[in-house]
């Protein structure tokens, strides 16, 4: 569950959280009381942003954690009638 928010909830958030403490502390520095309205917010760039961010993260870590399954895939296949799913078979370890 935390992998899952830290990769994909966080990333898309990422943009607009910091996008709300910058018109804060912009409105702060003009006295004004509070930003601008959400209305008036740039909801497309934030969203585009967030999601940019998340495929990078995913993407990242799908290059970073690549080594983690060691051994020889197995696409899904038939077997006796029987769909079998697709896995790593580990690769017998080499003894010298």
């Amino acid at each position: 569950m935390t992998a899952k928010i830290l990769t994909f909830v966080l990333p898309l958030l990422a943009p607009t959280v910091v996008y709300l403490i910058w018109m804060t502390l912009r409105a702060m520095r003009a006295g004004k009381p509070e930003p601008k309205g959400w209305r008036s917010w740039p909801w497309i760039y934030l969203t585009g942003g967030g999601f940019a961010l998340a495929a990078v993260v995913t993407v990242v870590l799908g290059f970073v954690t690549a080594d983690a399954e060691r051994g020889t895939y197995v696409p899904p296949h038939m077997d006796d009638g029987e769909l079998v799913p697709g896995e790593f078979v580990p690769e017998p370890e080499q003894t010298e």
